[in-house]
């Protein structure tokens, strides 16, 4: 039986021997060869039996979900999600998955040293897995339920393959209620990142070949809602089965934090197809989870140009055009500001919201108006002002709260400030306009805040934080 074990690293020169936790495989021998050589030629040979990943607009890969049954049943399907990982250069990659003995409390993070398989030993990032585990008290490290659990473990060699450079956190959470909270803490520390989170699941168990691709189908149909609230009441009303559910339910709240993600199926199969027993099947699915990287110039000139004929028509007579739209990204909820400069490049109203409440058209549109006759600080726009206004366009993600001043990635961050009833907000590209970190934050603690120009300083003061994609006319 295998356990974990501690390896004392004596060092040379005299120096204190340090400690590193290494967790041994529990299942190798079983789902996948303990031979090292045996081992690297099956998952060559399944990834080269994997179709080529489908063509699709530059986009970035954020997530997948694979199956982690033994590599004889389920390793052809996990294939077809690994090899759209080669010539990517992930620095981590966050494993879900699910703890299948017995029910625990919260979440537990791996947090530290190193895991072997037979083709060497990965590495823990360990800053992020305490960043993670730091984000609340349901966020455990519990290395007693992870030693033989295998729905993370199989992933491990097909990472060491694809992904040789990656460094992983290693993750098991069953219980949905926390997915929310767990979404948040890997947005929040991984946005910035060259970072990638994978969901280990496997679909629908022990049913007759055709009542399993009934379920699965509809499961698959489900996952490309992309709806954490769809998915959840089907697999509640047992319409869908996921032994991984917990871990599939954070991807899908991690994906909607960036609001314009797509989820991608890639391979379907069940252990029918490599056992030719249909009486009696488990379901996998291989998927990708990616977001544009950038919009496309024509979309940003279709949302400035749409723009630009809302102010006009609503300034000269009172008048709201109307667009037919068929870009699915431009019809997805988006927050939004719009803000105005003069022939001299001075603000000239500036109005957005913070959360995505209607179609990013649409936003832009609405906000538009408001930055135009609704900006507290300024006269409305008029007629004669219309030729030399500019327009910028700045597209919000999902705001995370940050612990303090200190997490603000400066000139790449907007900020909320909140206290109270008192809130305020500036854009990244504000910072431009001071010389430091702390006159931006100070001034917007007084300017738009209302506060103390230390407002930023003090604990009852909530800081959220957000990036944004902005272009202009």
């Amino acid at each position: 039986m295998f356990k974990i074990f501690i390896i004392s690293v004596g060092l040379i020169f005299g120096c204190q021997a340090s400690q590193q936790i290494l967790r041994l495989p529990a299942v190798v021998g079983q789902f996948y060869p303990s031979n090292k050589e045996a081992l690297k030629k099956d998952i060559d040979l399944y990834l080269k039996k994997s179709n080529a990943p489908p063509d699709r607009a530059p986009s970035k890969i954020i997530g997948m979900i694979v199956p982690h049954a033994g590599y004889q049943y389920s390793g052809q399907t996990a294939a077809y999600a690994y090899r759209s990982l080669e010539n990517q250069n992930f620095d981590v990659i966050v494993i879900l998955g699910p703890y299948h003995s017995d029910s625990f409390p919260g979440v537990s993070v791996w947090a530290q040293g190193a895991w072997r398989t037979p083709l060497g030993e990965v590495s823990i990032e360990e800053a992020l897995a305490n960043n993670i585990r730091g984000e609340t008290p349901d966020f455990l490290y519990d290395p007693q339920i992870h030693i033989v659990e295998h729905s993370l473990e199989v992933q491990i060699p097909f990472i060491q393959v694809v992904a040789p450079k990656a460094k992983i956190v290693p993750i098991l959470i069953s219980d949905p209620k926390f997915a929310k909270s767990l979404a948040r803490a890997l947005y929040k520390h991984l946005r910035n990142r060259s970072a990638l989170v994978i969901a280990s699941t496997d679909l629908s168990h022990y049913h007759p070949d055709s009542i399993a691709r009934d379920m699965d189908k509809k499961a698959q149909d489900i996952l490309q809602k992309l709806s954490p609230e769809i998915f959840r009441e089907a697999y509640d009303k047992k319409e869908i089965e996921l032994c991984g559910a917990a871990a599939v339910l954070t991807l899908l709240e991690f994906a909607n934090l960036y609001g314009h993600a797509e989820l991608t199926p890639l391979n379907y199969a069940n252990s029918g197809d490599r056992t030719h027993d249909k009486s009696n099947v488990v379901g996998y699915n291989a998927s990708l989870l990616t977001l544009s990287e950038n919009m496309s110039s024509e979309q940003k000139d279709l949302l400035l140009n749409f723009a630009r004929d809302t102010l006009y028509a609503y300034i000269t007579n009172k008048t709201i055009p109307t667009l037919l739209i068929n870009d699915p990204f431009l019809k997805e909820p988006r927050a939004v500001f719009v803000t105005l400069k003069d022939k001299n490049g001075h603000l000239r109203g500036c109005i957005g919201n913070l959360e995505a409440q209607e179609p990013l058209y649409l936003a832009v549109q609405h906000m538009t108006i408001e930055a135009a006759t609704h900006d507290a600080r300024f006269l409305p726009v008029t007629a004669q002002e219309l030729k030399d206004l500019s327009i910028e366009i700045s597209i919000l993600d999902t705001p995370v709260q940050v612990k303090n001043a200190d997490e603000i990635i400066y000139k790449t961050h907007g900020v909320i400030l909140s206290q109270g009833k008192r809130n305020g907000v500036f854009l990244p590209e504000v910072a431009n306009d001071f010389s430091t970190r702390e006159d931006f934050l100070s001034e917007l603690c007084t300017q738009k805040a209302g506060l103390s120009r230390d407002c930023w300083k003090k604990a009852e003061t909530q800081i959220n934080v957000f990036t944004t994609q902005t272009f202009s006319q």
